[in-house]
């Protein structure tokens, strides 16, 4: 069972670091998603969820 939280967010500052609950911590763009190590098969939850890949990504601007 995967928890997933989704944000968008801009970087205004200070750096980014992984707390005690984390091995590593990093921004990244959901195109990236793909290229990034994931959990077992959690990109196949995405999939398999409707959630990847994205039909349209919002711009915040």
């Amino acid at each position: 069972m995967y928890e997933i939280h989704d944000f968008l967010a801009v970087p205004t500052g200070g750096t980014l670091k992984a707390g005690d609950d984390a091995a590593d911590a990093r921004w990244f763009a959901i195109q990236e998603l793909a290229q990034v190590n994931l959990s077992q098969d959690l990109l196949g939850y995405l999939q398999r969820a409707g959630l990847y890949p994205p039909t349209a990504i919002a711009d915040p601007s």
